[in-house]
């Protein structure tokens, strides 16, 4: 029992490893590669939309400062023409009142030349007459000096008038000058008001253009930062798949350093058991001829005497020789192979704890009719040898002899033979990389190959002393007794 559990714990390292395949490292590193190339080209796009956003943002700032400026130039603007638009209705009021005047003066002068003209009528007929008369009495000489007079005022009225028509004619030509400028001005004002407001529409529908252009960049964004999100998970997974496969081929790796370490030292036990049993051979074999050369020397001595009594004892004295060669070899095969035990034991050297997971489906079927459980799943520390053992399955012992092996659940057969130190062994392949291998088989059924099917409570092999039970599901094993049915 002891053998079988130090070969049991090796099973896995030198089956399994041919039937457990680990992902391509080297694909996974191109994946990898292949993603941090697309990562890196979306850093790129990003950036690039990032500095485009960054510039649209600017420029609209710019635009908006301006129409902000154009807008406060049309407030300037529009109080400037309406100031002097304000302006020009005051001189235009000033005008009128000027042209009033002016023609209120030219009423007056109209009225003083009449009046001159009258003056200058009566004094010329008046001076007539009296150049007439031989002598001019007092009174025809106060009317002459009086007419005189009157013509001199109104001349001066005259001259008056005519001034201030010059004054406000001067007046009026030069508010006529400055409602002309103001004017030129205000249509001066008005066309640069017009532009300014062109100017604006510009740059509102220039503004808006950007905008859009905004919100496509941005659109573009959010899509490169979800392809982003999607390569980081990827990435992430690939990661995880690329620590979880070295981790899976250092294992493996360990295991199959480990196999061979203990392939090397069985087989240098084995050679050195050999190695001693082949000298106790050729000693037991020297101890035979020398018995049986003392034996014919002693049949000799007495067939001298009696020739029959001789044969007889020769006979007797050859098998008796012949019991005592084979017992020691037999003890000398006994002893090596104790001895080789004693050597076995030290495997907890390279002790190792596997990996184990629980079982989560539905119960299977049982293997025996019925048994009772000789050793239980994992660890345990041997009484006799008092090492550590890892158990990688159960023990089961049947209640009967030549009890029926039972496969427990659906599956191909990739293994039926004989392993040294294990008897017979069968490995079934079932879904969901799950495997059963019942090991210490007596017998195999003889219908039983590599490749072939078998359904739940299949007749695999029979067996007198002790099944070993293992399971094991993506390398990892699990206690038989959560996926058998109860007996």
């Amino acid at each position: 029992m002891k053998q079988r559990l130090v070969h049991s714990f090796f099973l896995f390292g030198m089956l399994f490893c041919s039937i457990v395949k680990s992902a391509d490292l080297n694909e996974i590193n191109k994946n990898i590669q292949k993603s941090e190339a697309q990562k890196s080209d979306i850093d790129k796009q990003r950036a690039n939309l990032n500095l485009k956003l960054s510039t649209l943002g600017q420029n609209i700032n710019n635009n908006m400062q301006q129409i902000k400026q154009l807008n406060t130039e049309i407030q300037n603007l529009a109080k400037n023409i309406e100031d002097n638009k304000d302006q020009n209705r005051s001189q235009e009021a000033k005008l009128q009142s000027l042209e009033n005047t002016l023609a209120t003066l030219n009423d007056t002068l109209n009225d003083s030349q009449a009046k001159l003209a009258n003056l200058i009528l009566q004094y010329m007929t008046i001076a007539y007459v009296l150049d007439d008369e031989e002598v001019l009495s007092l009174d025809d000489m106060v009317a002459r000096e009086a007419f005189k007079i009157l013509k001199k005022q109104t001349i001066n009225n005259i001259a008056n008038i005519e001034k201030q028509q010059s004054a406000i004619a001067k007046q009026i030509n030069d508010i006529n000058s400055s409602i002309k400028e103001v004017t030129q001005i205000i249509t001066t004002q008005e066309t640069r008001h017009q532009d300014l407001q062109t100017m604006i529409a510009k740059q509102k529908i220039l503004v808006d253009n950007m905008r859009n252009e905004m919100q496509v960049y941005n659109q573009r964004l959010k899509a490169i930062d979800m392809q982003k999100k999607e390569l980081d998970k990827l990435l992430g997974q690939l990661n995880i798949l690329k620590k979880n496969t070295q981790e899976e081929i250092r294992k493996k790796q360990e295991q199959e350093r480990l196999a061979k370490l203990e392939k090397e030292r069985l087989a240098k036990l084995e050679k050195e058991r050999k190695k001693k049993i082949e000298a106790e051979r050729k000693k037991a074999a020297l101890a035979k001829q020398a018995a049986e050369k003392k034996a014919k020397e002693e049949a000799e001595r007495i067939a001298k005497i009696d020739s029959k009594k001789a044969q007889q004892f020769l006979g007797e004295q050859n098998k008796a020789i012949q019991r005592k060669y084979d017992a020691a070899l037999s003890s000398a095969e006994a002893s090596n192979t104790i001895n080789s035990f004693e050597e076995l034991k030290r495997v907890d050297s390279v002790y190792q704890r596997p990996e184990t997971a629980r079982y989560v489906g539905k119960r299977a079927g049982t293997p025996l009719d019925s048994y009772v459980i000789e050793q239980a799943f994992g660890d345990y520390i041997d009484p006799a040898y008092k090492i550590k053992i890892f158990n990688n399955g159960v023990v089961l012992k049947p209640k009967k002899n030549d009890a029926k092996v039972y496969n427990i659940m659906d599956g191909k057969v990739i293994y039926a033979e004989e392993m040294p130190g294990l008897k017979k062994v069968v490995v079934v392949e079932h879904a969901h990389a799950m495997h059963t291998i019942y090991s210490m088989l007596d017998k195999i059924a003889p219908t039983l190959k590599k490749g072939f099917i078998v359904k739940k409570g299949y007749v695999i092999g029979r067996i007198n002393d002790r099944l070993n039970l293992e399971i094991v599901q993506d390398g990892k094993h699990i206690n038989p007794v959560e996926v058998m049915a109860k007996p």
